[in-house]
């Protein structure tokens, strides 16, 4: 966002927005040094020697239309008038004009017009009257304007036109924008001099910002004191900005009544000096100092006198955040600052100057000043835990204790092996790791398939691993008797579905072939044998002899 800026030191001041190529009238109201009016730009009657002012001492008055002929004021004007008369016996005279808080682009600006009115006078001679800006800090050297051996105009309303392509226009500028410089006459007498209108002169196509109708957000205005004291006599010279998020704010003031005296100086008394700032939608801010103005020569550290009051002194904190103080004002405190750091904590204790914490109720600017944030520190800790128990406080930075490995129990499909502490996917090296967080180290452990021995009728043992499936052996034979299958007890071992899940003894079973024992041409029959059960048969016994049989074979396989 941009900012506005003011230097003011007026009795009555005036701001406005930029109107674009056409006049721009003073609207003042007379009478009452607490009011002011649209104009693009405020003024003062400062004295002389001061950093803009190189003439003698102003008085400034101002007239509305309907008030200026009963003030003399020669016809012609357009409306409001802004009369200039120079003090103390002096000839020449001045005023401050201050455009910066309108913030007019230089860029887009081509010349500045003034419609003015100069009194004639026999005294004049050699160029004179003639209206002047002086270069800023610079008054007795170099002009930004002064038309060699031309006077101006006089005894009519004419205008005046100064082009930014004048030598010496850029010491006018300040950010980009207008600033400030005085408009002066230069006279051999005391003579009138008048100004109804000011007039930017604006590129074609040039726009002021635009008002936003939605835009309901007030400004900003940025002002160190809510009360100072000063001496009598002290000409004022206060700060203020503004900020806006529209980008544009104007700055406005006002003294209370009585507060100066002609010649722009405080008198003695409590008065308050009231800043507005405006937004180009309308919302408005409001702020007022409240300065107390005695005839004390010695008020203590916090004063602004006549020798320090145009005192300005740099402020920074911890060498950053540079602005600018006059002698005597209390520093704004800012927000607290963070700060961090690896492995330690830091709080915030105060802004200190040398040694001593700086008071920011009672302790005032005077000298450049440069506030050191100060902390106390503590190392951070963390805690520890190991497989979500055993929490351990460390410290940032320290290493780990490193504890009994832990154990985990096999299973009939696996036996676990402890491989290490992970933080995460990474392994923790207990050797070389420390610790910068709160750490959950997890125990992980390699897993290996259990291997298990498989033997057919207790011999020809292999090795195989848990869920494997076993190899089928070529089928056995035995003299008598046919290979039915292999079984694990009474089940019968399926090659192609069954898998290992423990050490296993499979068993062949056999059926024994009985062939015909006379020629009584009785077909033969073939018993089924498990281990040798069972025998021959003679054939003319064979009902009630195999029953016998079976049971028998029956109660061997119970066994």
């Amino acid at each position: 966002m941009r900012k506005g800026s003011l230097w003011k030191t007026a009795a009555v001041a005036a701001t406005a927005l930029i109107a674009v190529c056409a006049p721009v009238i003073l609207q003042f109201e007379k009478a009452s040094a607490d009011t002011w009016s649209e104009f693009p730009c405020t003024y003062t009657a400062a004295p002389k020697d001061t950093e803009y002012m190189c003439y003698g001492s102003s008085a400034v008055n101002t007239y509305t239309a309907d008030e200026a002929a009963a003030a003399g004021i020669p016809e012609g004007y357009t409306g409001s008038v802004l009369e200039v008369v120079p003090l103390s016996g002096g000839t020449s005279s001045g005023v401050l004009l201050d455009f910066y808080a309108s913030q007019i682009p230089i860029d887009f600006m081509e010349s500045i017009t003034f419609r003015v009115y100069l009194g004639a006078h026999a005294s004049n001679t050699g160029g004179k009257p003639q209206i002047r800006i002086a270069k800023p800090n610079n008054v007795n050297d170099a002009w930004v304007w002064q038309p060699g051996e031309t006077p101006t105009t006089t005894e009519e309303w004419t205008e005046v036109t100064v082009p930014t392509t004048e030598t010496n226009f850029d010491s006018l500028v300040k950010d980009g924008y207008l600033n400030k410089f005085e408009l002066s006459v230069r006279s051999n007498a005391q003579i009138p001099f008048y100004i109804d209108s000011i007039t930017p002169n604006m590129e074609e196509g040039y726009a002021p910002p635009e008002v936003d109708e939605s835009d309901k957000e007030a400004p900003v205005i940025n002002l160190n004191v809510t009360e100072i004291h000063v001496t009598t006599g002290t000409v004022p010279m206060l700060n203020a900005t503004a900020t806006d998020n529209s980008g544009n704010a104007t700055l406005s003031y006002a003294w209370s009544e009585g507060a100066l005296d002609e010649y722009g100086k405080l008198t003695a008394g409590t008065h308050t000096w009231t800043v507005t700032a405006k937004d180009p939608s309308g919302n408005t801010a409001e702020k007022v100092v409240t300065v107390i103005v005695t005839d004390e020569e010695d008020l203590g550290d916090n004063v602004v006198d006549e020798e320090n009051t145009s005192e300005k002194y740099t402020v920074t904190f911890d060498g950053e955040n540079a602005q600018s103080y006059t002698y005597g004002w209390k520093v704004t405190k800012p927000e607290d600052p963070t700060k961090e750091g690896e492995g330690i904590t830091y709080t915030f204790i105060g802004w200190y100057h040398g040694d001593a914490e700086w008071d920011f109720a009672t302790d005032v600017v005077t000298g450049d000043l440069n506030l050191v944030s100060k902390w106390s520190e503590e190392v951070s800790s963390y805690t520890v835990t190991f497989d979500g128990k055993n929490g351990k406080i460390y410290e940032y930075g320290s290493k780990l204790e490193k504890p009994a490995d832990p154990t985990k129990e096999s299973t009939v499909q696996y036996t676990y092996t402890f491989d290490g502490w992970y933080n995460g996917d990474v392994k923790w090296n207990f050797d070389t790791d420390a610790v910068y967080s709160d750490l959950a180290l997890v125990a992980k452990f390699t897993e290996t398939k259990r291997v298990y021995v498989i033997t057919f009728d207790g011999e020809n043992g292999a090795e195989y691993y848990y869920g494997d499936k076993i190899e089928k052996p070529a089928d056995p034979t035995k003299e008598g008797h046919e290979f039915v299958a292999w079984y694990k007890g009474t089940l019968k071992w399926d090659f192609e579905k069954y898998t290992v899940t423990g050490d296993m003894d499979l068993t062949a079973r056999w059926k024994e072939v009985e062939g015909a024992a006379s020629d009584d041409n009785v077909a033969a029959d073939v018993t089924e044998q498990d281990g040798g059960c069972g025998g021959v048969i003679g054939a003319s016994a064979v009902g009630l002899t195999f029953i016998g049989v079976a049971a028998v074979c029956l109660k061997k396989k119970e066994d």
